[in-house]
């Protein structure tokens, strides 16, 4: 899923009246990754001083807190980047950037 924010850092979500929300999200400098690759466990630190990783991680404590607290304040995220594309050329929005969730 995904997200229309600005490019500020931290990012403003818009929502789907267009408005640019702020909200209060606990971002994090470190995160632990865990995935399994070929049957082994592999375990690694991220980190980060903006809201992204290099990786495209989303930097905060706890996503699934994050996404309920957006939800909350009327952000919803679209299935796919061509749905949020679509939106944000229908709105005529001018300067954002994707957030994958």
């Amino acid at each position: 899923m995904y997200f229309l924010i600005t490019m500020h850092n931290p990012p403003s979500f818009f929502t789907t009246h267009c408005q640019q929300v702020s909200p209060v999200l606990n971002y994090v400098h470190s995160l632990t990754k865990t995935c399994i690759e070929n049957g082994k466990v592999h375990t690694f630190e991220l980190s980060s001083n903006s809201h992204l990783s290099s990786d495209g991680d989303w930097m905060v404590e706890c996503p699934r807190s994050a996404l309920e607290q957006l939800r909350k304040q009327d952000i919803h995220p679209f299935k796919t980047k061509k749905e949020a594309k679509d939106f944000a050329v229908l709105k005529q929005l001018r300067s954002y950037r994707y957030l994958k969730v």
